[in-house]
């Protein structure tokens, strides 16, 4: 089985990139990355003669489109990623597809959203641990972690406001950059959190000690949920090992590539071969 997996690297979000590291560790799936958009659709296509083409929703243009669409439904399986894409957005993107092109597209992402016709496989956001430490061993005892003006902290002490999308922060870097020294933070803290995108999970995988806070009671049962625990800053009694427990069993990138997998119509025998290869790391 051959797979083409499409740069969809955002300033938020490494997700293409730990799909493919995920994908190589499988010897018996022939993995590949589209770097760039300077190697043309048709020139990485028949290159690489992909059964699965991996990429986001967002980055389908007109070359693209024209190139799935000509070699129809049948030849390549498509999954696109709905990360950052509102609800409306995705089910007019849905219409557009069905209405202008013959492909069979599959969509996944945090979202549950139902479509007409598309499969959307819910797969939230998860750490990305092949983004390695920095060799920057200075420690800071508190960094928040903005995404909003109205998220900047008035307290006195030492501390960092980060982000990966706010100018303003102390510390302004893309998420690969940021996660890297997240580490270097004995307390990451989240204000006004309403959703657990993958800053949170590389920050648990990587400081000590990671809260958010708010008041919104949906957000403490989410995390109950993921992560076995409400992480909400007024909540003093954290088993942070118990979290890390979890962490491990449930949210890496194999456990993202076995849900997505597991809900295409890939071939049975080659599915088992990707389902073992899988367990083999559980």
């Amino acid at each position: 089985m051959r797979i083409l997996i499409d740069n969809f690297v955002t300033q938020v979000s490494t997700q293409s990139l730990y799909i493919y590291h995920e994908l190589k560790k499988n010897t018996n799936i022939e993995t590949y990355f589209w770097p760039s958009k300077n190697i043309s659709t048709y020139d990485i296509f028949d290159d690489t003669k992909p059964d699965l083409f991996i990429s986001h929703c967002a980055s389908i243009d007109y070359e693209l489109a024209s190139y799935l669409d000509d070699v129809g439904n049948n030849e390549v399986l498509i999954a696109l990623s709905t990360s950052g894409v509102n609800a409306k957005k995705l089910t007019e993107m849905e219409m557009e597809f069905k209405k202008d092109l013959k492909l069979k597209v599959f969509f996944f992402g945090s979202q549950n959203i139902k479509f007409s016709k598309s499969k959307n496989i819910v797969i939230n956001d998860c750490i990305d641990d092949n983004i390695l430490k920095n060799e920057y061993h200075h420690r800071m005892p508190l960094a928040y972690y903005i995404q909003n003006n109205n998220d900047l902290p008035s307290e006195e002490g030492p501390y960092h406001t980060i982000s990966s999308v706010i100018k303003e922060a102390d510390v302004n870097l893309d998420q690969m950059k940021l996660a890297s020294i997240m580490g270097n933070y004995d307390k990451i803290v989240f204000p006004n959190l309403t959703e657990f995108e993958q800053s949170f999970f590389d920050a648990l995988y990587r400081s000590p000690e990671v809260y958010y806070t708010g008041n919104l009671s949906e957000i403490d049962k989410q995390s109950e949920k993921i992560f076995g625990q409400s992480l909400n800053i007024k909540n003093k009694s954290v088993d942070f090992n118990a979290v890390r427990k979890v962490i491990a069993e449930k949210h890496l990138p194999k456990n993202r590539v076995k849900t997505l997998l597991s809900q295409l119509p890939i071939n049975q025998n080659i599915f088992t071969e990707v389902s073992q290869w899988i367990l083999d790391f559980i």
